[in-house]
């Protein structure tokens, strides 16, 4: 997947050089601007321009005329080394003390101006149960809209991908056919239910996705105080068991027992946090936040 920043739109790091004759150029260089650490900091947050003024190396007319005109309006003076930070619109944001710099201090120092000029924009959701908002720190105002409607689309297919109460959902076809016959999941319901599986023997059963005990309680605030009868309660705890749950190759499950079933209420949420996560740093963003809030009572 390619990202999708407008790097017009991102502020410049112009860095006038002269690359076979200033030392501390020479230095900053090899130091910092071809660091790996610096350009991973760079990708997506800030584009890299060098004005360069060689005396032994050969430049094209064209750059040499693109860096004769922006020396003549961002450094007149003819300073060397001079890295400046530019926002998109042309104005020099800061410039940044080269003598000693280092790495660390360069990317400390960015990343606090990039604070100055980014916003932060949000979106709420209604999704699996719950209210979803999406929090993202951002420079662009038209690139964070589209980042927080994909974070929205994205728990909108997992929440089709994952719900129980869909009759079409894969987990429903799981749950209609337990004690009959293996159902095949699509990849999100099958990974979940693999990492499932692993947390309820790791914590020894005290987590259970069979536990689906929603539809025997009423949450409806008229009827909080209806309880089920005792003899119910036994029938359902013994289709509790999560060892019952067989995974097989090729994506199918199969539920031991006839009337068994799973729900992903406890854990698909944070699922999905997870991947909106993952999707986001696959397009540059470096600075968010994801949170849910239950909606028990309707």
């Amino acid at each position: 997947m390619t990202s999708s920043v407008d790097h017009a739109s991102l502020p410049t790091l112009m860095i006038f050089s002269g690359s076979d004759w200033c030392l501390p150029c020479i230095r900053l260089e090899r130091e910092i601007f071809s660091n790996p650490t610096f350009l991973n900091f760079a990708e997506n947050r800030i584009r890299i321009l060098k004005v360069d003024f060689p005396q032994k190396k050969q430049l094209s007319d064209s750059i040499i005329e693109r860096n004769e005109s922006l020396a003549e309006k961002y450094n007149p003076n003819g300073y060397f080394p001079l890295v400046s930070l530019v926002d998109p619109n042309g104005k020099v944001l800061a410039k940044l003390e080269t003598e000693g710099i280092t790495v660390d201090l360069a990317i400390q120092h960015l990343s606090n101006l990039l604070i100055g000029q980014s916003h932060m924009f949000r979106k709420q959701t209604l999704q699996m149960g719950s209210a979803f908002e999406f929090v993202i720190v951002h420079n662009d105002p038209n690139a964070a809209e589209q980042l927080l409607k994909m974070a929205e689309n994205e728990v909108e297919r997992l929440n089709n991908a994952l719900s129980e109460w869909d009759e079409k959902s894969d987990v429903s076809n799981l749950n209609r056919n337990a004690g009959i016959q293996d159902v095949e999941l699509n990849k999100d319901a099958y990974g979940l239910l693999e990492r499932s599986l692993q947390l309820s023997s790791l914590t020894q059963a005290a987590y259970d996705i069979t536990f689906k005990g929603i539809d025997y309680y009423s949450f409806n605030k008229e009827e909080l105080s209806a309880f089920p009868d005792t003899s119910g309660l036994h029938h359902r705890l013994r289709l509790v068991d999560f060892q019952k749950i067989k995974l097989k190759p090729k994506a199918m499950a199969f539920l031991q027992d006839s009337g068994m079933a799973v729900g992903f209420g406890a854990a698909g949420k944070g699922y999905a946090a997870d991947k909106v996560k993952l999707l986001w740093e696959e397009f540059g963003v470096k600075s968010e936040r994801i949170h849910t809030l239950n909606q028990l009572l309707k």
